[in-house]
């Protein structure tokens, strides 16, 4: 990846004593849906991205020229989002060392107005050079601008179409496209690479894939995804020759059936995942198993169903079964 997205954790931890006593908490839920928002924009255009945790930056980080380095990943682009109203200082020194050295940092939101959980006005100099955009047009934009994405599709698909790629040792690349829609997506590809083949994933086969040239060290292939389908392809790392991939026979072997017998060891277990309830007068119907669970504890005094998401110590739970034999509970 070429894009570090920071994560505002620590800026959520500010928050996080303002809960309510039922647990609601306005703030971070916003927090957390508009960070869920942009993960999604990248994934949906296709942006090669981490998340940047400060942690992680504190033990691992470090600068490289213009590039921030975590470990053993050099990242060309930093995004600032939206909530990051506090830094941790190790942060705000790995940040301002990248912009003077002339790191790019896409700005969502304003800067931060806490170092360390104390107010500070140091991180407004960050600002200066850094680039700040609002609609998800501009970010796209900007980002490109500096990661130049490594697969463009003609035309645009819908939301839903996933692209994962992985680099080999030879030099190679593995290249992974998934629908995650209930609809059939057909486009068509161009990446950086040469000869291209496809991998089946039920049966295991490879065949050369028909590419056509796109340009030096450029190529271009039609994608047609099912619903829920996907395509996995490895792209050889020399360059193309202005023609299409040769088409190569693909070969077969037969292999000696082996005489197996397969018995069920127990009868098949018919899950239900819908059901309709019936306690204390109160009538439920078609709703989810676990949710008509949470009712009927509810029903008995119980917050919700304990052994789902609460913690017995000793047998605090089973001490609550005051319930006679003939109470259906």
């Amino acid at each position: 990846p070429r894009v570090l997205v920071l994560n505002p954790s620590t800026s959520a931890f500010l928050l996080s004593r303002r809960s309510h006593a039922m647990g609601q908490n306005p703030d971070l839920q916003r927090i957390k849906e508009d960070h869920g928002a942009l993960v999604q924009l990248l994934a949906d255009h296709h942006v090669d991205f981490d998340l940047g945790d400060e942690y992680l930056l504190d033990w691992f980080g470090g600068v490289e020229g213009e590039r921030l380095r975590v470990g053993e990943v050099a990242y060309d682009v930093v995004v600032w989002p939206r909530h990051m109203d506090n830094l941790m200082g190790r942060t705000l020194e790995l940040l301002s060392e990248y912009a003077e050295g002339g790191g790019v940092i896409v700005a969502l939101g304003r800067p931060a107005s806490y170092v360390e959980g104390r107010r500070s006005d140091v991180p407004m100099k960050l600002t200066v050079s850094s680039t700040r955009v609002t609609p998800d047009r501009q970010l796209r934009d900007a980002v490109r601008e500096h990661a130049p994405p490594r697969v463009t599709f003609d035309p645009v698909p819908p939301p839903g179409l996933g692209f994962a790629e992985r680099f080999l040792d030879d030099g190679d690349r593995v290249l992974l496209f998934n629908n995650a829609s209930t609809a059939p997506v057909r486009t068509t590809a161009e990446i950086e690479g040469g000869r291209v083949e496809t991998w089946d994933t039920l049966t295991g086969r490879t065949r050369p894939l028909s590419v056509t040239s796109a340009g030096v060290g450029r190529v271009r292939f039609e994608v047609f995804l099912p619903p829920a389908g996907s395509l996995l392809l490895t792209v050889d790392s020399d360059a193309l020759p202005e023609v299409a991939s040769p088409p190569r026979a693909a070969g077969t072997r037969a292999l000696p059936a082996l005489d197996w017998t397969v018995r069920p060891q127990s009868p098949n277990v018919l899950v239900l995942d819908f059901c309709d309830v019936s306690v204390n007068g109160r009538e439920v119907e078609d709703t989810l198993v676990q949710q008509a669970a949470k009712i009927i504890y509810r029903e008995h005094g119980f917050a919700g169903n304990p052994w789902e998401s609460a913690v017995q110590f000793r047998t605090s739970i089973l001490d609550q079964n005051t319930y006679g034999p003939d109470s259906g509970f």
